[in-house]
């Protein structure tokens, strides 16, 4: 078996989609945040396009999230510099006539579902993933679970290849082997049937009114997003996970939990409620157990087999430093199986 690769060789920070905040947020002009290592700024134009851009402005590096929104441009608050959507300098006060070539790095960004999303790159590798043969307007999506975790990014999405930690942290014992393929160059997936058997409330609720097998499907995508579905025999949960890397021993997992839509909005409502509930209930706990953990290559054992099959997954991923983001260069990945 082929060793896991060391520390190093892992991206600080994945070329991939990442939650920059709801979209409400930015209703009375622009907000800037530090997320990547960098200050970023999101605003929506006029015609409601939503734009992430470097929050430093060009000029002397005024924090743009300070400024205001100008029709479709976002204005400096310090010398009112203006720049497009696109990041290019649309205007300098002080010489109208000729703006100069500068401009502000631009990140795709899309709405959805109320939040906004940027790709820390300069064009993205894949879209905005969702459930596949689904819809995300036949979905409604809870506000986001915001998780900290005393750990690096990947020991948290790692977890989706660890079949030892569902059975110790979550009383899912697994049945049969799991499946492991890539359905897309920068998806990495594993298809796995749990039996519920803890004694929490949540579980003991699960038996009797849902059933007490689950088959799940965890689709990693860029190394940050982890798209699942969990079937139960009367029903299917449905949630993804955004992970924001806040250092490099320190993250946060950003959680949307959905439902089918319905026509009633309370009905929409009642469902998102429960099923965030019972997300929280699933998922909180396990995250004190991840305090202090680190990576540890040569402490992985042959039944971590999937696991390192993951890590040499994301260590060949593209990382995009949100100053390098320009750099990033599409290439083909993954394999269909890696050991």
């Amino acid at each position: 078996m082929a060793p896991a690769p060391a520390v190093e060789r892992l991206p600080v920070f994945p070329a991939s989609w990442y939650l920059f905040g709801a979209t409400r947020s930015l209703s009375h002009g622009p907000v800037s945040r530090d997320l990547l290592g960098k200050r970023l700024v999101a605003y929506v134009t006029a015609s409601g396009k939503p734009v992430v851009l470097d929050a430093r402005c060009a000029h002397l590096g005024a924090d743009l999230g300070e400024g205001c929104v100008v029709g479709d441009d976002i204005q400096c608050a310090f010398h009112h510099w203006k720049y497009g959507p696109d990041g290019r300098c649309t205007l300098v006060p002080a010489k109208p006539q000729a703006a100069p070539s500068v401009r502000q790095r631009a990140y795709p960004a899309v709405e959805r579902h109320g939040q906004v999303f940027f790709f820390n790159g300069a064009q993205p590798l894949f879209p905005l993933p969702f459930f596949a043969d689904a819809e995300p307007a036949d979905y409604v999506a809870s506000k986001p679970l915001h998780l900290v975790a005393d750990c690096p990014w990947h020991l948290v999405n790692a977890n989706s290849f660890d079949a030892q930690h569902f059975q110790a942290g979550h009383d899912r014992r697994p049945v049969g082997e799991p499946v492991v393929d890539c359905p897309h160059p920068f998806a990495r997936r594993i298809r796995v049937t749990f039996e519920v058997t803890g004694d929490s409330v949540f579980d003991r609720l699960l038996r009797r009114f849902v059933g007490g097998r689950v088959d799940v499907t965890m689709t990693n995508w860029g190394g940050s997003i982890v798209v699942v579905t969990g079937d139960f025999p009367r029903t299917r949960s449905t949630l993804m996970t955004f992970i924001e890397p806040l250092d490099a021993e320190h993250c946060v997992q950003n959680v949307l939990v959905f439902a089918r839509r319905s026509r009633l909005p309370f009905v929409n409502a009642s469902r998102l409620w429960l099923r965030r509930l019972f997300t929280r209930g699933f998922m909180a706990p396990e995250f004190a157990t991840l305090a202090g953990i680190r990576y540890n290559p040569g402490g992985l054992l042959d039944s971590d087999r999937l696991m390192i099959d993951f890590y040499r997954w994301i260590a060949q991923l593209p990382q995009a430093p949100v100053a390098q983001a320009r750099s990033v260069e599409p290439r083909p990945l993954c394999e269909e199986t890696l050991s």
